[in-house]
């Protein structure tokens, strides 16, 4: 996350462009590149499930379970190995039966098919070691909360945890963590409840079952929207009203989508990073970012961003290119207005995206396939169910008395399985009572 350089699937071929003064491309040589570059890899291009980037390595999770990596390895990135300009297979003990890959800046996290947590990498404080440290042989993420574990998410000095539950937990810089509790040795402390949503980068925003956004960490580009840029806030703090979602646009820029569609934005503007058509220094107010409208998946590097708009193909893109990061096919200081990416007119898929919710259509119980549902129960309207409660029976998460969830139709999870993935078994049977 945040490096100078990006991966994508393009004519159903992993190709890189941007920095590669290490190797991290996997091209065989140390040449940045301006557009994207077909990577040479000992296995068929289909089998890459994942390719997630720290500041000069990369790393690709393969179908097999399997890590691969490239770039430099003096700070423990590729797991023991040395630099390598070509991707190679990480150490065969440690580096197998892998569900999920994490990187940012030189820290990496897998998450084994077994369900266990390992790290690496250049540990700050607290995070992986109790010092700052190399780890080049992956360890395993240890006294972890007492609580079934909804993921696990790696920054800049600080490890979070989030619970099924909805509990945060965090360990690492002590400044950063977002906790009036000291974090000793590697324990984790409890940082809020009731999150329903968690987004980490150099700062840290977290959504309240509320609705309510909060953030805290560095600030000192006002990059928290708070209207100033003192910085660290090291307590949860609350953002603006009508708060949709945070997304970070860069290491030190952050856009806000509003409930109401509209974007802000707020942070390092220095090379352009927010879009607006300038690189004045900060913008400590939130400002209005309208070439962010319809857009449904935003990439981000250190300085950089790549952005993809609903029912369309082309990509845009702003920031910093002094590399070739925007991959238009030269290099300049910074691109301070959105401009077309002609070189990523094929790609199926750009590595590391965030794909944004789009408000699903409305759907009918008919369409959920569910038969004779008890609708003295439960209303629908506008893809979200309300479900009354007070009958007694448990349904899980379910609270009393009302409750509501919403379905996306979009997704390839069977709508039924969706329903009940967010409560239990019990609910299912609820519906199909007779009325």
């Amino acid at each position: 996350m945040f490096g100078n350089h990006g991966f994508a699937l393009i004519n159903g071929k992993l190709c890189g462009w941007g920095l590669n003064s290490f190797g991290q491309l996997g091209l065989g040589d140390s040449t940045n590149r301006n557009l994207p570059t077909e990577v040479p890899l000992s296995f068929d291009h289909g089998e890459v499930v994942d390719c997630t980037v720290g500041n000069n390595h990369s790393l690709i999770l393969r179908q097999n379970g399997t890590v691969w990596g490239a770039g430099l390895g003096n700070n423990g990135e590729l797991g023991g190995a040395k630099n390598r300009n070509t991707f190679g297979r990480l150490a065969p003990a440690f580096f197998g039966g892998v569900a999920k890959i994490k990187v940012y800046s030189a820290i990496n996290i897998m998450k084994k098919l077994d369900g266990d947590w390992y790290g690496w990498g250049q540990s700050s404080p607290g995070v992986l070691t109790l010092s700052s440290q190399v780890v080049s042989t992956p360890v395993l993420i240890t006294n972890l909360p007492n609580e079934e574990i909804e993921d696990i998410f790696i920054g800049r000095t600080n490890l979070f945890i989030l619970t099924k539950t909805g509990e945060l937990y965090g360990r690492g810089d002590q400044r950063y963590v977002g906790s009036t509790e000291t974090s000793t040795k590697l324990n984790f402390v409890k940082v809020l409840s009731n999150v329903t949503d968690f987004v980490l980068g150099n700062n840290a925003y977290i959504a309240k079952s509320n609705g309510e956004w909060y953030g805290w960490g560095l600030n000192s580009f006002g990059q928290l929207s708070l209207g100033h840029n003192t910085s660290p806030v090291t307590l949860p703090t609350k953002l603006m009203n009508n708060l949709e979602r945070p997304v970070f646009i860069s290491q030190n820029s952050t856009t806000f989508k509003m409930k109401d569609g509209t974007w802000l934005g707020s942070g390092s503007n220095n090379v352009g990073q927010l879009g607006l058509g300038h690189t004045n220094s900060q913008i400590i107010t939130p400002t209005p970012l309208p070439h962010l409208q319809d857009v449904v998946e935003i990439f981000s590097m250190f300085s950089t961003t790549i952005i993809k708009k609903e029912g369309e193909t082309d990509y845009y893109g702003w920031g910093s290119n002094n590399v070739g990061q925007l991959a238009l096919g030269h290099v300049a200081t910074s691109i301070a207005s959105s401009t077309k990416i002609n070189s990523l007119q094929n790609a199926t898929k750009i590595f590391e995206m965030v794909e944004l919710e789009l408000e699903p259509e409305p759907l009918t119980f008919t369409q959920l396939s569910i038969p004779n549902p008890n609708l003295s129960n439960i209303t629908f309207q506008d893809s979200v169910m309300t479900i009354n409660s007070e009958f007694g029976v448990d349904l899980g998460n379910l609270k009393a008395p009302t409750d509501k969830i919403k379905i996306n139709p979009d997704s390839t999870e069977p709508l039924e399985d969706q329903i009940v993935s967010k409560f239990n078994s019990n609910f299912l049977d609820f519906i199909k009572q007779d009325s």
